[in-house]
This record gives C-alpha cells, sequence and structure tokens, in this order.
C-alpha cells in the first residue's frame, strides 16, 4: 500500500504514526485501531481536536506500511511491542482510546506500562467492546474453515465491510488481518490485577445492540476513580458514524479530568 499523502510520520517506531505533527502540545491521545483495521481509522481526527492535543495513532504489523511483517500471534507480543514504542513518547500527560479490539489491546498495554513502572494515562477511553473480564458471549470464528469464517462476518459486519467480502481482491487483502485479529482476541486470558487509578470513559453505539448496558459499564471495575459511560448514534462503528461527537467527548473528557488534576494537586499543595 502506498504511503499515505501529508505530515504523516512515524514516531521513532513503525507501530505508531502521527498524521499532524503538533510539537506545542500539552497532552497527547494514543489511539489503538479495532481488528482488522489500521492507524488510518484517525486519520482525519486531528482535524478535530484543539491545538494542545497530538494524536498518535498504533499501527500493528501485517498492514499498510507494515503489510510485509507477519501478524501478531500474542496478547503479550503485541503489548511488548507497543510498549516499547510508547516509553519514548511519555514525556507528556496523556490520554489512551480503543475500539473494540483495539479497546482490548489498549488495556493490555496500559496494564504492562504499569508492570514496567511507567507513567499512567490521566484518561482511558474503551469503545465497543465489553469489559474484558467477561466472559464473551459469541463463540470463536477464528478457528473456522475460511469460507465459513467470511459468513459470520458477512452476518455480523456486512453493512461495513460488504466491500471487503465481496472483491476477491480486497478479500486477499483483508481477509487474513481481520483473521488475525480476532485470533488474537479469542485466544486473550483476562488476568485479576489491581483497579486502574486514573478515569475510565466507557462508550458504545445506541444501535449497538449486542454490547448490553451491563457489559459496558463493567469498565466501571477496572477502576479507582470516577466512571462514565457514553452511548453515540450509530451501531458497532458509531466511531465513523459519530465521529466528531465521539471526538468531541473525548476533548470534553480531557479538559474535565485536567481540571481536576490542576484542583487537586493545587488543593495538596
Amino acid at each position: 500500500m502506498a504511503r499515505a499523502p501529508g505530515d504523516v510520520t512515524n514516531v521513532g517506531s513503525p507501530w505508531l504514526l502521527r498524521f499532524k505533527r503538533n510539537p506545542g502540545a500539552s497532552v497527547r491521545l494514543f489511539c489503538f485501531h479495532c481488528a482488522g483495521g489500521s492507524a488510518s481509522e484517525f486519520r482525519g481526527w486531528p482535524t478535530h481536536l484543539p491545538g494542545r492535543v497530538e494524536l498518535v495513532a498504533v499501527q500493528l504489523p501485517g498492514r499498510e506500511g507494515r503489510v510485509k511483517e507477519p501478524f501478531i500471534a500474542q496478547m503479550d507480543d503485541l503489548t511488548g511491542g507497543v510498549v516499547e514504542a510508547l516509553i519514548p513518547l511519555l514525556d507528556k500527560p496523556y490520554a489512551v482510546f480503543g475500539h473494540s479490539f483495539g479497546a482490548l489491546g489498549a488495556f493490555e498495554t496500559i496494564r504492562e506500562l504499569r508492570r514496567r513502572g511507567q507513567r499512567q494515562p490521566f484518561l482511558f477511553v474503551p469503545a465497543g467492546r465489553q469489559a474484558p473480564q467477561l466472559k464473551e458471549k459469541k463463540p470463536p470464528i477464528s478457528s473456522l474453515p475460511k469460507q465459513a469464517f467470511i459468513e459470520e462476518l458477512h452476518k455480523d459486519y456486512g453493512n461495513h465491510i460488504g466491500h471487503v467480502l465481496d472483491s476477491p481482491e480486497l478479500r486477499e487483502v483483508f481477509i487474513p488481518q481481520i483473521h488475525a485479529d480476532f485470533a488474537l482476541s479469542e485466544t486473550f486470558r483476562f488476568r485479576d490485577e489491581p483497579p486502574f487509578d486514573f478515569p475510565i470513559v466507557a462508550c458504545g453505539g445506541t444501535e449497538e445492540h449486542e454490547l448490553e448496558t451491563d457489559e459496558l459499564e463493567a469498565w466501571s471495575a477496572l477502576t479507582s476513580r470516577s466512571f462514565q459511560s457514553r452511548r453515540f448514534p450509530g451501531d458497532h462503528f458509531f466511531i465513523r458514524e459519530s465521529q466528531v461527537l465521539v471526538i468531541e467527548a473525548i476533548k470534553q473528557a480531557i479538559v474535565s479530568v485536567r481540571r481536576e488534576a490542576a484542583v487537586r494537586s493545587h488543593v495538596m499543595a
């Protein structure tokens, strides 16, 4: 795949892409894409972010500029690669966003950063996924034969990836990376660890009926700080259908959490 135009750069590592340089930013927003997706999901987001926020997107192997690299098979390999790339960029306060499979990858990456004694985010925004400590309702599909796997994808996501599933050329490119991400997600096993010490804002789509309210709100058990759940117009891919609304909510959460932190710091001084 051709290199994207514009101000797209690796941020010292192929694991991270920045679509707009923002050296004057006071905070960073790290974003994790969904299964079968890529960092380009967040290409348009910087346009809607304030100047004080720099967006950096995670790019997993096997897609776009990393298409010749093998897919990741173990969650520890994902978190290890992302953590090593992130550490040099933790010099500024940061928030983390992850959609669907990306919410799981983001969650485990934050935990690995904590295990290594690294700076933690001031905010985590998981989207389109039930809390990871819950048992998956759907049976795994990554072990199915290729055609059966494609049929299951068409059943659940045909409205969004029908153009991929109906094109032999696109299937050849995208089905392997979708399958790899599903396999990685379906082999994940939750480990009980202490809750995070920062707020979580969990998001879902109003038409995302397979994501029950209690499944979204179960993220609250993973933080000792404030929790909020939000719903936006759309189904599982509401971050595309309601992109501006989602980004605005993240902006508001960043401002609110940063303001609370400043007040708390002033009181404790």
